[in-house]
């Protein structure tokens, strides 16, 4: 964007991941880059992924070196035997009782945790892919897939293997990276300013 230069997050004492977003999140608009969900998008949001990382300094990008870069995404509540090539497919499963849909597959046992209480919060035959797996780029919540980066390979939903076999995606997209700072990594600085503290009470006691 002509005259403004986009918002570097450092994690120095009194930066707040969230208010960082919000300004990446406004660059990233104002910009006119396009990162709406959607294939016809792909290329939007893989350039605000690398604009995203290329504003991250000092601890902040040694969080994303260590803890993001290079991983794929592993959701462990959904299995392997879903019947659909990727996660963009598990959004569109439909409702219902037959074949790929939801509630066949529920009965089948293949979504647990938060997926399954919320299949079972709406209902097997109103529930979608697109309550299990979220689909707006800055707000998705990966908790009800139970997603995580980790260093194992690619698992396929098609795999067909069923729990304990679970999906993994490969590489991490830019509404996960997203998530992960309004989870993870503000849950670890949390911790971490709680060490802190908890050492500048012994040394007053």
């Amino acid at each position: 964007m002509v005259g403004y230069r986009p918002p570097i997050f450092y994690e120095r004492p009194g930066e707040d991941p969230e208010d960082w977003l919000r300004d990446m999140q406004r660059y990233i608009i104002a910009s006119q880059i396009n990162v709406a969900p959607g294939a016809g998008q792909a290329s939007g949001r893989e350039k605000a992924f690398g604009l995203v990382v290329s504003c991250l300094a000092g601890d902040a990008l040694n969080w994303y070196n260590t803890r993001v870069k290079g991983k794929n995404w592993r959701c462990n509540n959904l299995s392997d035997n879903l019947g659909v090539a990727d996660l963009n497919a598990v959004r569109g499963l439909a409702a219902g009782n037959g074949g790929n849909q939801i509630g066949g597959l529920n009965t089948a046992g293949e979504f647990q945790g938060k997926a399954a209480a919320e299949i079972g919060r709406i209902g097997a035959g109103a529930t979608t892919g697109a309550n299990i797996i979220l689909n707006g780029t800055w707000d998705e919540d990966w908790s009800i897939a139970g997603g995580e980066p980790v260093d194992n390979v690619p698992v396929a939903p098609n795999a067909g293997s069923g729990l304990p076999a679970v999906t993994i995606a490969p590489g991490i997209k830019l509404s996960q990276l997203l998530y992960l700072f309004r989870t993870a990594y503000t849950t670890v600085e949390h911790l971490k300013q709680m060490a802190v503290f908890g050492q500048l009470m012994q040394g007053d006691m």
